[in-house]
């Protein structure tokens, strides 16, 4: 945090991530492993460079130029970009990192296990390390399905494993919206593909840009394709868009539309 004066509120900068569960899909465990440490690195520097912007910015503006300055970043934790963008978060200094959880951590990693591959063994680990370095966890602990998961969405048959699929999928979509209104930008690994149900990152970044959260989005197939993505002009805060154009490099006028629509 920045020196602050005691008469003015800090400035509390957030920053949330959406993406895709499976990064390097069809990959080799060396390529995939690459893939990752390169996501990695374009992320560390996505949220380096808002910094810079930052102290660019903040001192321009007589408002804020006097405040202190907190850096909070926000992962659901979910196997895939979750995990990776939150292990770039914490290897950075400064950041607040944030673990917002859909269900009771013990049932949630549960839902990583789609299939017994090691892949999978492995974001459970992944999540079992990453959730005792978080700064704060809130998971929304009021529900548990009948029967352990297996084949990644239940073992139940029938209404039980649908109702028990639906209400997932309402407390993804609870958790995403808690990411978008905490936001002030929204850190997206998208293959621009289309939604692939309720509670799923399209939902999330759909609604970003409904709510004016500016995004910046990275391809997790390509991971130096990075774009931004304006949000509805009638709803953008202009100074946190500022923010996302000068962290890829985009002039005004040349941010990727992007489509409403990415599958979890």
């Amino acid at each position: 945090m920045t020196g602050t004066s005691s008469n003015v509120p800090g400035l509390v900068f957030t920053v949330a991530v959406t993406g895709h569960r499976e990064i390097g899909g069809g990959l080799e465990d060396a390529a995939r492993k690459e893939r990752e440490t390169q996501l990695r690195g374009t992320i560390a520097r996505v949220l380096a460079r808002s910094v810079e912007t930052l102290d660019t910015l903040q001192p321009a503006s007589p408002l804020d130029a006097p405040r202190g300055r907190q850096l909070r970043f926000l992962s659901a934790l979910a196997q895939g970009a979750d995990q990776l963008a939150a292990e770039a978060a914490l290897d950075l200094p400064g950041w607040q990192c944030e673990a917002l959880l859909p269900f009771a951590p013990d049932a949630y990693r549960q839902t990583f296990l789609i299939g017994d591959s090691a892949l999978d063994t492995a974001s459970q680990d992944r999540f079992d390390s990453l959730l005792p370095r978080m700064h704060l966890t809130f998971a929304i602990d009021d529900w548990r399905w009948s029967q352990p998961v297996a084949e990644g969405y239940g073992s139940n048959s029938g209404k039980t494993a649908m109702e028990e699929r639906h209400w997932r999928a309402r407390r993804y979509a609870t958790v995403g919206d808690m990411l978008v209104r905490r936001a002030d930008l929204i850190v997206a690994l998208w293959r621009g593909t289309p939604p692939g149900g309720l509670g799923g990152t399209a939902d999330v970044v759909s609604q970003a840009r409904r709510s004016g959260v500016p995004i910046v989005w990275i391809n997790p197939d390509a991971p130096e394709d990075v774009h931004s993505i304006t949000p509805d002009p009638r709803t953008a805060h202009l100074p946190i868009l500022e923010v996302a154009r000068r962290v890829t490099n985009e002039a005004p006028g040349e941010s990727t539309p992007g489509g409403s629509g990415m599958d979890r």
